[in-house]
């Protein structure tokens, strides 16, 4: 006897708590992607330092 299953599909959503998503996820997403390449004083605006465990924003330095 062969054993059938039947395929699933996500349900469609839609509703303002979906729009306030994408619309944050695109806007979180273009600063993520943007601020590398834009500089501030000669340097980068936002630059991750994972070795030295530092955030470099803005010209201001963050450590643990």
């Amino acid at each position: 006897m062969e054993h059938r299953l039947d395929k699933a599909y996500p349900k469609h959503q839609a509703g303002k708590y979906k729009s306030l998503k994408n619309a944050s996820s695109f806007v979180l997403q273009m600063i993520l992607f943007v601020t590398p390449w834009l500089l501030w004083n000669g340097r980068p605006v936002a630059l991750l330092d994972l070795p030295g465990r530092k955030v470099h924003l803005f010209g201001w330095t963050f450590w643990p």
